[in-house]
């Protein structure tokens, strides 16, 4: 009999996974609504930030210097490169995503995978800018795309931080 109750539960537990795969839930002024993948697109028509534009590069200062106030420098050395990092991120160049190479920057290219799978967005919804310093040890990408259904864009500094301070790299203007 528990085997028998295990296989109906299992069943009806499965047939509610497969219904969420192919619906989502959305609350809006209505309350908690049940919309289909279509209506949660966005559209193609996204007005991107330019990526030097100063309160993009201020904002991704901003953050580097709160990471480097949690984790401040051990020695003189170390911090001699955090504030060369700061004063040397002036400028963000456009880089065209769908000319991206993943063997270029692993971890650009899994941020940019993960990005599209979680947001259901293309590479025609998203703009990837990378620093333009020669006196930087590695470039720093920001990816920016569509923040929900709100109409803002969100922006994710992507090969700066490691996997633990991941959640503390994005802004939403």
């Amino acid at each position: 009999m528990k085997k028998l109750l295990y296989i109906i539960v299992s069943m009806f537990c499965l047939g509610c996974y497969s219904a969420v795969a192919k619906e989502a839930f959305l609350f809006n002024q209505q309350g908690l609504v049940l919309v289909s993948p279509e209506q949660l697109a966005f559209d193609d028509e996204i007005v991107f930030l330019d990526c030097s534009n100063e309160k993009i590069i201020e904002s991704v200062r901003f953050l580097i210097k709160r990471f480097y106030d949690i984790k401040p420098a051990k020695h003189i050395i170390e911090k001699r490169q955090q504030i060369l990092m700061l004063s040397n991120i002036n400028t963000f160049l456009d880089v065209d995503i769908n000319a991206f190479e993943p063997k270029t920057n692993y971890n650009v290219a899994n941020a940019l995978i993960n990005t599209k799978v979680e947001n259901n967005i293309t590479n025609n919804q998203m703009k990837l800018c990378e620093t333009f310093s020669k006196s930087l040890d590695k470039k720093i990408y920001i990816l920016m795309y569509p923040y929900s259904n709100t109409g803002k864009v969100r922006v994710d500094v992507v090969n700066f931080f490691d996997k633990n301070n991941i959640k503390n790299s994005s802004f939403v203007y």
